[in-house]
């Protein structure tokens, strides 16, 4: 008469199997083991500024886009730069620019 107050035994369903791992998906553009120790090696010591004593660990680099344009050295870039900056600020010497890439064409 009171068998509505006990539980009914269900049978468990097999657990499904776990799903095979997934590789992750590299992220950006492949790098050379040259060009990831240059980036690290500048990245730290701008991160370190004023701070030599302290220490950093870089978790990951990634290469966004490939280079466009012939190469330059620094000095080409900083005289663009300073040329640009010039050219851009004419009559307002108080206004500041961000300049995000200097590309080199032909």
């Amino acid at each position: 008469m009171f068998n509505w107050f006990k539980k009914k035994k269900t049978e468990t369903p097999a657990k499904p199997a776990p799903p095979a791992p997934v590789a992750p998906k590299p992220v950006g553009l492949p790098m050379t083991d040259t060009e990831t120790r240059v980036v690290t090696l500048v990245s730290t010591a701008i991160a370190a500024g004023d701070y030599p004593a302290s220490s950093f660990r870089v978790k990951r680099i990634t290469k966004t886009k490939e280079r466009v344009g012939l190469p330059m050295t620094f000095a080409e870039k900083e005289r663009v730069i300073a040329i640009a900056s010039a050219i851009l600020a004419g009559d307002q010497p108080a206004t500041k620019f961000t300049v995000k890439s200097v590309t080199k064409l032909s």
